[in-house]
């Protein structure tokens, strides 16, 4: 190996896409393809939007990915901080728009890759956070992120990671990536959206909740989404009840960040 290796404090993200290994195994040739299309398609364009969208962060991100799983990190600087948490939105509304759900988790921590390897303890801490504590469709965010920001960031930097990239899980009090901030009613560039995100992933959340009715363990992951998204459309377009998912189910207690 040529040259000096740095091995640096980073923001890193694990994710995971849900269900992926049943998706192989009970598909056809036919259908795999149509997935594999979908999920490449997915992937390539929050690959292209790194160069596209993000042009303020100080360092270039770090994207890989490999089976079903995807690692984002970027250099510890507070020049990265916003650009790191509006990427992971991003990245998480971009695969819902296509029913893609994933699972992840975010830390801090030394990382190193090249195009051989990934070396990282940040790699490490977020994967556990992804199998231990995210649970259900969310990138759960630990809450010293929030000590970072508070004691590190200017006062917009503040304000733009509580009120724009984070939403919180009351009732198990983690924090974790704010995708639906990302997917307005309203949209400049189309005039006529009116909402057609919202209704679609309304509609996707309410398909698995019937496909799954009699898998517990799967039916509870999109049960905690629907609560996730009424909690969201409530607060944030309270004018627009038929966006609201109407079903019996077992309350949780999701909300702004205060």
């Amino acid at each position: 190996m040529n040259g000096e290796i740095e091995y640096i404090p980073s923001f890193v993200a694990f994710i995971d896409i849900l269900g992926y290994s049943d998706l192989v195994k009970k598909s056809d040739d036919k259908k795999s393809i149509g997935i594999i299309k979908k999920i490449s398609s997915a992937i390539k364009g929050v690959k292209d939007s790194i160069d596209s969208r993000w042009a303020w962060e100080k360092d270039k991100f770090v994207i890989k990915v490999f089976s079903d799983c995807m690692c984002i990190s970027i250099p510890e600087k507070m020049n990265n901080f916003d650009a790191f948490f509006q990427l992971l939105a991003f990245v998480q509304a971009n695969l819902l728009r296509e029913d893609i759900c994933i699972r992840g988790g975010v830390a801090r921590g030394k990382f190193f890759s090249d195009d051989n390897i990934i070396f990282s303890s940040g790699l490490v801490a977020a994967y556990e956070t992804e199998k231990t504590i995210a649970k259900f469709p969310r990138i759960v965010v630990p809450q010293y992120f929030w000590s970072y920001v508070v004691q590190n960031g200017q006062e917009e930097e503040i304000i733009w990671f509580k009120d724009t990239y984070i939403w919180k899980d009351y009732d198990d009090d983690q924090l974790f990536i704010d995708y639906l901030n990302f997917m307005p009613h309203n949209r400049k560039d189309d005039p006529d959206h009116k909402g057609k995100d919202l209704k679609k992933h309304k509609s996707f959340i309410e398909k698995c909740l019937d496909i799954y009715a009699e898998r517990t363990d799967l039916y509870q992951k999109y049960e905690w989404m629907a609560n996730y998204y009424n909690s969201w459309c409530r607060e944030e377009y309270p004018e627009y009840p038929k966006l609201l998912i109407r079903r019996d189910l077992n309350y949780r207690n999701l909300g702004s960040f205060k």
